[in-house]
């Protein structure tokens, strides 16, 4: 009996904005999950104007038919940050001392030397803290929340360059008694998480354009998209979420 092979498809409508691409690869012991994951920024034409379009924050979300993840293998996993507190006893000191002399020819010595030595103590308590932004977290659930990042947190930029190059999402082991192996991946955004700029005219008017034209924009892309209603698919998950790119594995 031929041994059942493992198939990739992937669906990225939205070519310029997103790519998606997930890959099983198998070994004795352990399956790993691979992943691709790109984003980029688009040019769409509205009304005689051009705009860029691009994702400020997105979400990947598996559903699994006859598989789970294996816990502690999720790519972007992050614990959360200590918090160190030193506490520390600093002692001042001051010392000032005077002196005063004379002496005459007959070699007759005389002196006197003053000197005054007060002193303080002073308890400091300072706090640190790392912070690591990631631009791609594991989120509960099999999900992963992608934002551009900079030194202070979140990036107001969008979302431009490879999230996930290639790298294991995380690890798969078959359930018992499944009849199906698949496994979905979806690229999902919500429709304030989409940005649009107009490319010409002052900034005055491009702030026009946008306000005017964004919710028009906006909708003409998503009906590009894949489904307006796939998020549904996923667990019941909120139908506010379009989904841009689909990856699935399923075994044939």
């Amino acid at each position: 009996m031929q041994e059942p092979r493992l198939q990739s498809r992937s669906q990225n409508p939205l070519t310029e904005l997103s790519e998606l691409r997930l890959e099983c690869l198998k070994d004795e012991h352990v399956t790993q999950l691979v992943c691709r994951l790109v984003f980029g920024n688009m040019l769409f034409e509205y009304g005689d104007r051009e705009y860029q379009i691009g994702v400020l924050r997105a979400h990947l979300r598996l559903t699994m038919e006859g598989a789970e993840s294996v816990i502690g293998t999720a790519f972007g996993d992050r614990l959360l940050e200590d918090v160190v507190e030193n506490d520390r006893l600093d002692t001042m000191s001051d010392a000032s001392a005077s002196i005063g002399a004379n002496a005459s020819v007959d070699a007759s010595y005389g002196g006197n030397t003053t000197a005054k030595i007060g002193g303080e103590a002073k308890r400091t308590r300072s706090r640190e803290q790392n912070k690591h932004y990631l631009p791609v977290e594991a989120r509960p659930n099999d999900s992963w929340e992608i934002r551009a990042r900079s030194v202070s947190g979140d990036s107001s930029e969008p979302i431009e360059g490879t999230a996930i190059p290639g790298a294991t999402l995380c690890e798969i082991r078959k359930k018992s008694g499944g009849n199906r192996f698949a496994i979905t991946g979806e690229v999902q955004v919500s429709r304030r998480s989409i940005e649009v700029k107009a490319k010409q005219g002052n900034k005055l008017n491009r702030s026009m354009l946008e306000w005017r034209n964004k919710d028009a924009i906006i909708s003409q892309i998503l009906k590009r998209a894949i489904a307006r209603e796939s998020a549904n698919s996923l667990g019941g998950r909120s139908s506010s979420f379009v989904a841009i790119s689909r990856s699935e594995v399923v075994e044939e």
